[in-house]
């Protein structure tokens, strides 16, 4: 995917005031599908991350402050979770993941709002965590070539509804 970069020429500029936009709508939208506007600012990230450029860009450390907490803060926390189906709810959960990813790589730097995000995704009482926490892994029955996958834990199963 092809992303115009303007005024930084390595973060998608144009798709963060986007998703600044969105944000900030009386009915706001995270964007969190595949190639959406979050996912490709992430993915833009840590691509900077890995080349320790991340802390040059003031874009980059922007949307570290603002667009990505707004946006995990929304789509992990808002009344809203319980109404998106089931594939949205997929798509945060792949976004979950990459923002693990930016956190792990930035640890060493200790950047507090990403080690706030990092913790709020991890808390198992957020909305996101309780609509989902029924939800099979998709990875609780796999085997992988040289590695079997050792599972540490599973989701309690649900209450009985009265």
């Amino acid at each position: 995917m092809t992303t115009n970069f303007v005024g930084d020429a390595n973060f998608p500029v144009k798709l963060l005031q986007k998703l600044d936009d969105s944000l900030n709508r009386t009915k706001w939208i995270v964007p969190v599908t595949p190639r959406g506007d979050l996912e490709v600012l992430l993915l833009a990230s840590i691509g900077l991350c890995k080349r320790g450029l991340d802390s040059q860009s003031e874009p980059c450390q922007r949307f570290f402050r603002d667009g990505l907490y707004s946006s995990f803060v929304k789509i992990l926390t808002d009344e809203a979770v319980c109404s998106w189906k089931a594939e949205i709810q997929h798509y945060i959960q792949a976004n979950n993941l990459r923002l693990v990813q930016l956190c792990v790589l930035k640890l060493n730097d200790d950047v507090l709002h990403l080690l706030d995000l990092l913790a709020m995704v991890l808390c198992s009482s957020s909305r996101f965590q309780v609509l989902n926490s029924a939800e099979t892994s998709e990875n609780s029955d796999y085997t992988f070539t040289d590695v079997v996958y050792v599972v540490y834990a599973k989701p309690a199963k649900p209450k009985p509804k009265r």
